[in-house]
């Protein structure tokens, strides 16, 4: 609800591999009909090492510029909202000059505030 609610037409989604393949995020944008926008396969590899890195304590020199090249991939299509959808993304992130980036940990939090003071 809360992509929605912003009336996102479609999102590109930064996750592992194994959250892709599952369609976690797509189903229930596709439901709201937000569009979800997929890394290629090659970019995608790049994402999970980047991840694979946080876990192991070994943020990459050039993480922030591998995100924006694949950020750019995505401005290129018109895309220019973005789901973090893991939790180690954030801390890597680059600040988008043009774009608006979603963490789903910000999301769940708003989310759960709100059903709190309901």
């Amino acid at each position: 609800a809360f992509l929605k609610n912003r009336r996102i037409s479609q999102i590109g989604i930064f996750a592992t591999s194994m959250t892709i393949q599952n369609n976690i995020h797509s189903n229930n944008l596709i439901k709201m009909n937000i569009k979800p926008f997929l890394p290629s396969p090659s970019d995608q590899e790049k994402i999970d090492l980047l991840i694979n890195g946080i876990n192991n304590n070994h943020k990459g020199r050039n993480a922030e510029t591998v995100l924006t090249q694949i950020v750019n991939k995505f401005l290129a299509k018109g895309v220019n909202h973005f789901l973090l959808a893991c939790t180690e993304l954030h801390i890597v992130f680059p600040n988008m000059a043009r774009g608006h980036v979603h963490d789903t940990l910000h999301i769940l939090v708003e989310a759960t505030v709100r059903e709190i003071f309901k």
